[in-house]
């Protein structure tokens, strides 16, 4: 699922009355911001009335005072009558942190969203169990492209392995993108690329979708 896969399912749970007020998304770091902000426009949550909470810069967990700080704030008065709550990289919640938000992602205050983020699905198990799950994180994410084998059927084999079905379009693509943006970073191959492109347009039908992968790769 990407990041459009997901809006669109809260999309269709919001409107079928469905929708959690406290989800868990599990994603690359990179999609924590426009996540937030796609949830934000999709909650009607004024951009002001965001409440977050992180790691402190010199630690790596989520300290109780803080965490007591950030449910308090939850409750202050909101611009917009509408409050969502971020815990930004949520995986890093100790078991006190974790046990002062229980009653709160149970039930939290009228008019406000929870949303938690992190990297891996690694909630504590009672914070997962009060949480609607979304994982955006592609099934490809942790292929090294540098150790693809520069011939197609080594590329063909590489794009079956990391893909969970028989369709091999989706992961062939995401090599191809991800091969592009080595090459931006003077680490990767044209001539792989190519190879991954011919491979995926062998798999596609349809001159658009030819012309969208030769984009892929061309554009500057």
């Amino acid at each position: 699922m990407n990041i459009n896969d997901l809006i669109t399912r809260l999309k269709q749970a919001k409107q079928a009355n469905v929708l959690a007020t406290s989800i868990g998304i599990i994603a690359d770091k990179e999609n924590f911001a426009r996540t937030i902000e796609e949830i934000r426009s999709l909650m009607g949550v004024d951009r002001f009335d965001i409440n977050l909470l992180e790691p402190l810069p010199d630690k790596n967990y989520i300290p109780i005072k803080e965490t007591k700080r950030w449910l308090r704030s939850l409750y202050n008065s909101s611009r917009s009558g509408r409050r969502l709550g971020v815990i930004w990289q949520a995986n890093l919640l100790r078991n006190d942190s974790a046990n002062s938000l229980l009653k709160t992602l149970e039930e939290p205050p009228p008019n406000s969203f929870l949303l938690l983020l992190a990297e891996s699905d690694s909630f504590l198990p009672t914070v997962r169990s009060r949480l609607q799950i979304f994982s955006i994180k592609e099934s490809g994410s942790a292929v090294d492209l540098l150790q693809i084998p520069n011939d197609s059927s080594g590329i063909i084999k590489v794009a079956q392995e990391i893909s969970s079905k028989k369709d091999i379009k989706k992961p062939l693509m995401q090599l191809l993108v991800r091969e592009r943006a080595l090459i931006r970073q003077g680490k990767g191959s044209v001539a792989r690329a190519r190879l991954i492109q011919k491979s995926l347009t062998t798999n596609l039908s349809g001159r658009n979708i030819k012309l969208l992968v030769e984009s892929i790769l061309l554009q500057p």
